[in-house]
């Protein structure tokens, strides 16, 4: 099948969600279908990518060499995984795209939730693409005019390269990281601000005895005035990019994902997923898709509010077990991920996506 994935989040390293996505999508569907790689970008930015071909345009996608790579790639299938996370405008690219290319399927993936002020939301039945590929179950609710049309789709995972290390490893990963191979280790790993509630790992490093690490994008800058008051609290900030993450996770005891604002991560956090993979216990709040990837138990557990997660964390600290919660991510490879998509696009193929 020809296939063209269109993004805006592929420039610099591969330290956030939406950008990673993109390009673990590209990279597991490029096996075995002929692929084209669209990076979007304004003047404001410099754009570069080894994979894709990087295309200066306006906020509409209204460009000539944008048209003239598409109509050259002749795509059976167009994939924008949006930045904007289908807003009106995104909605109206795609709309746009299909004026280029009309023999072609239209796929949006949605990272979080999308809001329509009253005056835009009667256009939306007539701006809709063939499929929109959802993060968060609520898009349900929002496109409810569509729901034939809407699909969950999770975030996916190398699950070669985070994968659980045995006990004289983690040993060793500690002291290279400047840890003790006793310490009790409470990792996050994200954006650096306060909307992403990691005000949180201040009260647990206050409280409990254990080290706290906070390993941060270097994609966003990082609240200058949050950093010092986690310092203060003893939490390790490190706001640098790792090219072996999963080092990280592997050295650490239980990962902690305190997010609850619905706009300040993708839908289905990678973080959680790297976690999993590498079969440390974690500890989320019930954030976006993964209460319906995710039932609790076997090292997976949710908590709402600070004070149900300093009841869990102190229970499985006091308590450990052997945990097994790698098996829950290993039929989420980014493969697989692909395979969804395609999945469901070929099974709606030559007519209206219908359920």
């Amino acid at each position: 099948m020809r296939i063209a994935i269109i993004s805006e989040q592929v420039f610099g390293v591969p330290d956030e969600g939406m950008k990673n996505f993109a390009l673990k999508l590209f990279e597991a569907l490029e096996q075995q279908h002929d692929m084209t790689g669209i990076a979007v970008f304004n003047k404001s930015e410099v754009g570069e990518s080894k994979k894709f071909i990087c295309i200066c345009s306006n906020r509409l996608f209204i460009n000539r060499k944008l048209y003239t790579v598409l109509r050259q790639a002749r795509p059976d299938l167009i994939i924008y995984s949006s930045a904007s996370c289908g807003n009106f405008f995104a909605l109206l690219r795609m709309k746009i795209l299909k004026r280029y290319v009309p023999d072609a399927k239209i796929a949006v993936i949605v990272f979080q939730p999308a809001r329509y002020n009253r005056f835009l939301k009667p256009f939306l039945p007539f701006l809709m693409p063939d499929f929109i590929f959802s993060q968060t179950p609520k898009s349900k609710d929002i496109f409810s005019f569509a729901k034939d049309k809407v699909f969950f789709l999770p975030s996916g995972v190398d699950t070669f390269k985070f994968v659980p290390v045995d006990l004289k490893t983690k040993e060793m990963l500690r002291i290279r990281y400047g840890f003790s191979k006793n310490d009790y280790i409470i990792l996050h790993v994200g954006h650096v601000n306060g909307n992403r509630g990691v005000g949180m790992l201040a009260e647990i490093s206050k409280t409990m005895d254990c080290k706290v690490l906070l390993v941060g994008s270097t994609s966003t800058l990082a609240d200058e005035n949050l950093v010092r008051e986690l310092n203060e609290a003893g939490v390790q900030v490190i706001n640098r990019y790792f090219h072996r993450i999963e080092e990280i996770y592997q050295m650490a005891d239980l990962y902690i994902f305190p997010v609850q604002n619905e706009d300040a991560s993708i839908g289905v956090p990678l973080s959680v997923l790297e976690a999993v993979a590498c079969n440390i216990p974690v500890l989320s709040t019930p954030f976006g898709g993964l209460p319906v990837m995710f039932k609790e138990g076997n090292g997976f557990y949710f908590f709402k509010g600070e004070q149900e997660l300093i009841n869990k964390l102190n229970l499985l600290k006091r308590n450990v077990a052997a945990c097994n919660n790698r098996q829950m991510v290993l039929p989420y490879d980014w493969k697989r991920i692909g395979e969804m998509i395609l999945e469901t696009t070929e099974q709606f193929r030559g007519g209206n996506a219908t359920r």
